[in-house]
């Protein structure tokens, strides 16, 4: 995993690095240890100290709205540039901007060449 996150980190350079906790009525244990696992391994290689961001905090920064349905988190996506239909990417974007809001103010959305949506501080 840290190899994998090294690579990443050389190939995109990130700012920041920011993610969605984990949670729900009865969070999964498996699931609470692998994402300290991937967090503990982003931060170490990009030499960055994570954000943990609930998925109300980034819904309601991002949307307006911290009970923002699938529907809503998709037109939002749409709105900024966004082509995918990946909810999985989709929340990934969200939190990536509610990061780059943070640090930059405005965001404007973009496609990696490989298709994967990613944020970028607005010019």
């Amino acid at each position: 995993m840290h190899q994998y996150a090294r690579a990443l980190a050389m190939s995109y350079p990130p700012s920041t690095v920011a993610y969605e906790v984990p949670s729900g009525r009865f969070p999964n244990p498996i699931l609470m240890l692998t994402a300290g696992v991937l967090v503990e391994a982003a931060g170490d290689a990009t030499d960055r100290v994570p954000w943990p961001l609930t998925v109300t905090e980034w819904k309601k920064q991002a949307i307006g709205a911290g009970n923002a349905t699938k529907d809503d988190v998709h037109a939002w996506a749409r709105a900024l540039g966004s082509r995918t239909d990946d909810q999985e990417q989709l929340d990934a974007l969200g939190v990536a901007a509610v990061a780059a809001e943070i640090m930059y103010g405005v965001v404007r959305a973009e496609l990696r060449p490989d298709g994967d949506p990613m944020i970028r501080a607005a010019a």
